[in-house]
């Protein structure tokens, strides 16, 4: 059994530059394959212009790959939501461990069919498959990327760099701004909730 991920950006035909959105698309896809390299099978490849497919090893694989890209999207340069699918199941070729390509079987068709429903769905990301305490993790992955999807791209350095540093004092120095200008900013997004949801997906996937 394999753990399939495949995702795509959302509403990617609506964006006013496409050539810059599939260039940021595909840096952030190679600099996230280079980072969690250790977590896949097969690497994160961009099979349309828009989406990606590749094989984790573990859910905690899947935790920090999609939890690595939606941290690390905001340093981009064009907007990218991106909507997930996950199904662990059977792949019956053997598996291409250079690029995610050529590979046939149940969990590839199914995750293929679960990105489509997912977008007349409206949520992020599906869980398919049998994953233990799936309807859990499904909705908490969801509470998770919502969470996210309340900030602005317009606030993308600050949010960058909150997230990186963490500490609203290190991030005022960076950015130069006043230190009430940043801890203001920090509550607002509610930095420390996102943390702690974050914390606790590691908890549900990684134990």
């Amino acid at each position: 059994m394999n753990y399939v991920l495949m995702a795509d950006i959302i509403g990617s035909s609506e964006s006013s530059d496409l050539s810059k959105l599939a260039r940021s698309f595909a840096d952030l896809v190679e600099r996230c394959n280079t980072v969690n390299q250790k977590e896949l099978i097969s690497p994160l490849t961009i099979t349309l212009g828009d989406e990606f497919q590749g094989i984790a090893r573990s859910e905690c694989s899947i935790f920090k790959i999609i939890t690595w890209l939606e941290e690390n999207k905001w340093k981009a340069d064009e907007e990218i939501r991106l909507r997930y699918t996950v199904e662990l199941g059977v792949i019956e070729t053997e598996i291409n461990t250079e690029i995610a390509y050529g590979m046939m079987g149940p969990a590839l068709t199914e995750a293929r069919e679960s990105l489509i429903t997912l977008k007349d769905e409206g949520e992020f990301l599906a869980l398919g498959g049998d994953i233990e305490d799936k309807e859990l993790k499904q909705i908490q992955f969801n509470l998770y990327l919502s969470y996210i999807r309340n900030w602005h791209w317009r606030d993308k350095v600050l949010i960058s760099n909150l997230l990186e540093l963490k500490d609203y004092k290190l991030v005022a120095e960076k950015i130069k701004k006043t230190r009430s200008l940043v801890w203001k900013r920090n509550k607002t997004l509610g930095m420390d909730n996102y943390f702690k949801l974050k914390r606790s997906l590691e908890i549900l996937l990684c134990r």
